[in-house]
């Protein structure tokens, strides 16, 4: 959701998913670009948690807004 964090409380979501064994969960903000098709990183999620991030937060950052990204694997 776009705006900024406390600014005004709108209603959270929550989302359940079950997560595959050796799957990554990847969340982030909406300085982050979702016009992405995750074809084309391939291998990306192969790699360690910070080097997932730091690609994401390179490649799909918007230059005119602040981003966060976590990500969490093998804790399942």
């Amino acid at each position: 959701m776009p705006g900024i964090t406390g600014h005004q409380t709108r209603t959270l979501r929550t989302i359940t998913r079950a997560l595959p064994a050796g799957s990554a969960l990847v969340i982030h903000s909406d300085g982050l670009s979702e016009r992405r098709d995750p074809q084309t990183l391939p291998g990306l999620l192969e790699h360690r948690p910070g080097v997932i991030a730091g690609h994401l937060l390179r490649s799909a950052g918007k230059y005119h807004d602040d981003a966060s990204v976590a990500v969490a694997k093998g804790l399942w």
